[in-house]
Formats: C-alpha cells, structure tokens, sequence
C-alpha cells in the first residue's frame, strides 16, 4: 500500500505502486488529492500488475481530489488481468472530477458497491483498454460521468444498463458523456431487459441511454467502425419494417444486423426480410 488513512490526509505528489492486492491509496477515513503550484505541476498515481490506484471503503469516508486535470491515475495490469483505477464500497464517497484515467488491461476501470456509495467523474476522461467494464456498479453504487470523456480499447463495454429501472434511478449517470471506440472488439452498452420494441426504435434507443456520443475513432490510419453499439440480452423485437442487410447503420435494418448483438431475444419478422450480401458488404459485419 502507498498510502493507507484511517484518519484524515492530503496528499499531492507522485505514488507508484507494484503488485496484486496493492492499492495506490487505501482509504477508511478522509483523503484530500491535491497538486503543487508551480503551473507544471501534477499529482501522479501510478499502480501496475494487479494494482488498484484507489481502494476506499466505509460509512463516512470519503476521497475529493482538488486537482482537477493535473490528477493522472495510471493502472497498467500486465499479465495480470487484475487491478483498477477506483475501487470504492460501502457507503464510500469519491470525487475526482476532472481528473486523468488511464486503464491498461485492468479488470475494470472504476467500479461502486453497495447502496450510499458514490464514484464522481463528471468532466473526467477515462481510457479504459481490457476485456471488462470502463465503469461498473452492482446495481446500488452510483457513478456519475455527466460530461465525462471515454475512450475504450480491447473488448471492453462502457457499461450495464437494466431497462427496467427508470432513469432517474439508475446507478449510472451519463448526461453530457461522450464516447469514442479505438477497436472493432468493443461492445459500447449492454442492455438488459428491453421489452417489447420495434425494429426501428432501436436506432433512437441510444438517445435514451443518456449518453451524448458514440463514434468510431481514428488511430494509425484506421478508423474503427465496425464495433457494436448494444448488446441486447432478454426482449422482443418486431420487423414491422421491410428490412435489408445492405442498408447503412443508420437504417433500422443496418443497424440492427451491424451495430447489435443479442441473447434470449424473440423476433417477429412480420415484414420482407432480405439477406442478399455481397462479399464486400459481408465484410462490414
């Protein structure tokens, strides 16, 4: 452990930690993250090879960091597939909003337990690159990306989201957010729980999901288009439309074929249905 506060403490400066079951900052008490005043000044957290940067837990503690974007949270697994940037439980609260986050083959890049505790990143950027969730919650820990920036690499998802909970109550907030996918392996948002929809209300479902933005990035000369948008597990879907395989991702048809993946899903197909491709069209699936 870098730092462990049962107490209270400020921090500013650099940390760098190495090892599983390791944490940047382990927190039971008050922890306040700031940075130098000198303008190049920065608050650096570095954790590697099962490391968690930050691991906070407990009625009444709490992390608030000051430092805006000079707070760098870097998390680099390794071999490990373990380790993340905020770990939080148990009715913890920790706000870094602003801040710089950068996961690296980390089992996820934040996650909350537990009813009363809170992760903020509003105004944050977090990279996550790994095979598991940008940000979880069991369901009763909130996170708050309002306005936040993510990138995701690998076969990574952003996040769960469960239909059947209302907006207003669901663990995860992402007014403002803004997502941009450098791998064609990403699956953007898993939804549970659809219901009953028609095929072309799936294009406009992402517009209810509160996030602001989903688009392909350009890394290297390549442009990553092909990664899906939802994937769908438990719902029924209606082919109320006639529907080609051909059309573009924003036609109901293409973007259901190009932009979904699906499980335990029922599909009426009560209109024509066309599946002629071509090799070159076959290729964008």
């Amino acid at each position: 452990v870098g730092i462990s506060n049962k107490g209270k403490f400020t921090f500013l400066g650099d940390i760098e930690v190495n090892g599983k079951k390791s944490s940047g900052i382990y927190n039971t008490g008050t922890t306040t993250i700031e940075v130098g005043t000198n303008p190049n000044d920065r608050t650096n957290i570095n954790v590697a090879n099962g490391a968690t940067a930050i691991f906070s837990k407990g009625t009444g503690s709490s992390i608030s960091s000051t430092a805006g974007n000079k707070l760098n949270i870097n998390v680099n697994a390794g071999t490990t597939k373990e380790g993340l940037a905020v770990y939080a439980e148990d009715k913890s609260v920790v706000s870094l909003q602003n801040a710089n986050i950068n996961v690296v083959g980390g089992s996820a890049g934040v996650a909350a337990y537990d009813s009363g505790t809170k992760i903020d990143l509003k105004d944050a950027t977090l990279k996550y690159d790994g095979s598991g969730y940008a940000v979880y919650s069991d369901g009763q820990g909130k996170i708050d990306l309002t306005n936040s920036k993510i990138e995701l690499r690998g076969s990574s998802t952003l996040m769960d989201i469960d239909l059947s909970i209302p907006v207003s109550n669901r663990p995860i907030t992402t007014a403002g957010t803004e997502v941009k996918v450098f791998s064609n392996d990403v699956i953007a948002i898993n939804v549970s729980n659809l219901g009953t929809k028609n095929i072309g209300d799936l294009t406009t479902l992402m517009s209810t999901l509160g996030v602001n933005k989903i688009e392909a990035g350009t890394e290297a000369g390549q442009t990553f288009n092909k990664y899906k948008e939802l994937a769908i597990d438990n719902g029924t879907i209606n082919f109320n439309v006639t529907t080609d395989k051909t059309e573009v991702d924003t036609n109901p048809g293409g973007f259901f074929f190009k932009k979904v993946v699906g499980q335990r899903l029922k599909l009426n197909v009560n209109e024509n249905l066309t599946a002629r491709l071509s090799s070159a069209i076959a290729n964008e699936f």
